[in-house]
């Protein structure tokens, strides 16, 4: 139908496709902080903490001591107050298990940095805020250098592309 009334698909993989690209990898999961039976429910609930800096800076926190973790590792950026909402949530959306007293772990284990939940963050973001087409951890075959990209989006007849540090920039050219 799209074609008949002459109207352009302006998703990332026709955006891509017009450009002569091909899509090897995108929106790969395995290795955000959700555990593989996420609910959207929880996904939303997640994207909501995620606007504050405060959670994304004590979900890095978690991700660096993955196998265990107390409440005492993790409040120096928040007080002992948000730190216990916070791991509250992460255990009801199933992110985090309790493995002792007072102790915990990430339950997926695939995790190795906040990079990746970094990326979908911010690709949700131009989807939920922007009504933009998104993509996040895109790989393409056959470019000239790289070939990886953290986020695409279509917005407002702009192709977009972000590179994305989730740690202060080193070595960006």
């Amino acid at each position: 139908l799209k074609g008949e009334l002459g109207l352009q698909d302006f998703s990332i993989d026709a955006c891509l496709k017009r450009r002569g690209f091909q899509i090897i990898q995108k929106n790969p999961r395995e290795n955000l902080i959700f555990p593989e039976d996420t609910t959207p429910e929880n996904e939303e609930l997640i994207y909501r903490y995620l606007k504050r800096y405060s959670f994304r800076i004590f979900l890095r926190d978690i991700i660096k001591r993955k196998e265990c973790f107390k409440l005492r590792d993790l409040e120096s950026f928040c007080s002992r107050d948000t730190v216990k909402k916070y791991i509250d949530v992460l255990i009801k959306t199933g992110i985090i298990r309790k493995t002792g007293r007072r102790q915990f772990a990430l339950v997926n284990k695939n995790v190795r940095s906040f990079g990746d939940t970094f990326e979908w963050f911010v690709a949700m973001i131009f989807r939920k805020e922007f009504g933009a087409s998104s993509a996040w951890g895109v790989k393409l075959k056959g470019t000239v250098t790289g070939g990886d990209y953290d986020v695409m989006a279509y917005l407002e007849r702009y192709f977009v592309y972000l590179e994305l540090k989730s740690s202060p920039p080193k070595h960006v050219e």
